[in-house]
């Protein structure tokens, strides 16, 4: 998370403050605490999880997306490749490369 203000009370230049860095599972944890039982309201607190939610996607989505990066270029374009680099890097953070 990157802090920052506007130099003037409500408008201006932004002034960026040191980054905080934490782990997104506790950044979410302590959301989720705060929703349920710090804030005060009358209104529901629970929270509703979306089922079949993962960080990265599967397999088969990537080869769908690397396969449409390929099919919609002709030329190999800088984003194109950029595309494809992400795109192999997550296949080796998730050790799914062949």
């Amino acid at each position: 998370m990157v802090p920052w203000v506007l130099d003037n009370v409500i408008s201006g230049s932004p002034i960026l403050f040191e980054p905080f860095v934490e782990s997104a599972r506790f950044a979410a944890a302590h959301r989720n605490h705060h929703w349920q039982y710090v804030r005060q309201t009358r209104l529901d607190t629970g929270i509703e999880e979306p089922e079949g939610i993962r960080p990265y996607p599967a397999r088969a989505a990537l080869d769908r997306l690397r396969r449409k990066v390929e099919d919609t270029t002709d030329l190999p374009s800088p984003k194109a490749q950029s595309a494809l680099a992400i795109i192999q890097e997550l296949e080796t953070i998730l050790d799914l490369s062949d």
